[in-house]
């Protein structure tokens, strides 16, 4: 928390302490994170309605929420935007959304761009 707050004073500090390998390596989490979350999407009964990133869209509506301690995976989410958010919003909307779309029936494919909008708005608000 105390890191975040001094991010925040000053942003521009972040880019001299992130090298270019630890932002590879926190994207990198953050595809597996999506991966995951895809695959659990295609896995689900075609008969419910699949819950993607659940343990995101809660947690990040609320965006000074907490919760990233209770689950790696939001925590991740949240050092991956926090590292470089247009990377990770395009990860979210240009490479998950299509995914999860393709692999669910039609008729869900505005609650999962709800979702997805969702995640991101409260990703940048949260690194703002």
């Amino acid at each position: 928390k105390e890191l975040h707050e001094e991010l925040l004073r000053s942003p521009l500090l972040l880019p001299g302490l992130i090298s270019p390998e630890l932002r590879r390596r926190a994207l990198a989490l953050l595809g597996e994170v999506l991966l995951e979350a895809s695959s659990a999407a295609a896995d689900a009964p075609r008969n419910s309605a699949a819950e993607v990133l659940p343990f995101a869209a809660d947690v990040l509506s609320n965006a000074g929420g907490g919760g990233s301690m209770v689950d790696p995976r939001l925590g991740i989410l949240r050092l991956a935007a926090l590292i470089d958010l247009q990377a990770c919003i395009s990860a979210l909307t240009d490479e998950f959304l299509p995914t999860v779309l393709g692999a669910r029936p039609e008729s869900e494919a505005e609650s999962l761009r709800k979702t997805v909008a969702s995640v991101a708005r409260g990703l940048a608000s949260w690194v703002s």
